[in-house]
């Protein structure tokens, strides 16, 4: 039993003298592929994606919040698999305007706010790539950042997603979205700026001239959600 003990640790040995660095490098890609694999099997398939631009910083208890209120007026489980699952995409997005007027309010309640302007600054790229190429189409933005997607036609006309352009509409394409049913009626809603802008992104360029119809399916679902915002009665 010694022996053969012995032979297979030998074996072992030169193995390893041998083959050390393309055992590791092996073992690492396996353990990376094994972490990829799970967190693909563990992520969450959301039926709505809501984007957010702004300076407000949500906390995970009301980003919860607002994603139950939101989710409460869903007419469908649009994916079909037994739930609705929505998401709120938070970016904090701060000129540097609101920047100094939060430092002066904490200023004068005796506090201290820092801002990291460099993750300020990776959060308006992060917020352009969802504009231009994110899965989010039901957006609500801080009136800083709507007139340059408005410029450059990142949004749809509020008429081609609901039939009808609201009476206290902005413009065509967008309203505030504390002068909506919804948001006046659920306390969490009420977290979002009063001037934040509820507005609908055009169809992503990876959608219109793609071929799945999956990703068009996607679209019309989030715009049926936007109609389920809009259409929200009391009573």
């Amino acid at each position: 039993m010694l022996a053969v003990l012995k032979k297979i640790y030998n074996w072992l040995e030169n193995y390893w003298y041998h083959n050390k660095w393309q055992t590791l490098i092996t073992v690492f890609f396996i353990v990376v592929g094994a972490v990829i694999i799970g967190q693909m099997i563990a992520k969450e398939e959301y039926d709505v994606v809501v984007l957010y631009g702004g300076p407000h910083q949500f906390t995970p208890n009301e980003t919860r919040e607002v994603q139950n209120a939101l989710r409460s007026v869903m007419s469908d489980d649009f994916n079909g698999d037994g739930e609705k699952n929505l998401q709120l995409v938070s970016i904090l997005l701060m000129t540097q305007e609101q920047i100094d007027a939060e430092k002066k309010s904490a200023a004068a309640a005796g506090k201290v706010v820092v801002y990291n302007s460099a993750n300020l600054i990776q959060n308006r790229s992060l917020f352009s790539s969802q504009i231009i190429a994110g899965d989010t189409v039901i957006c609500l933005i801080d009136p800083n950042w709507y007139n340059d997607i408005y410029e450059n036609e990142g949004f749809i006309k509020l008429s081609d997603a609901l039939g009808y352009t609201p009476d206290n509409a902005i413009d065509e394409y967008s309203m505030y979205f504390a002068d909506t049913e919804i948001a006046r009626y659920f306390t969490a809603l009420q977290l979002f700026p009063e001037d934040t802008i509820l507005c609908v992104r055009r169809m992503s360029t990876a959608v219109f001239f793609g071929s799945s119809e999956k990703l068009r399916i996607h679209y019309e679902n989030q715009l049926q959600m936007f109609r389920d915002m809009m259409s929200f009665k009391v009573g």
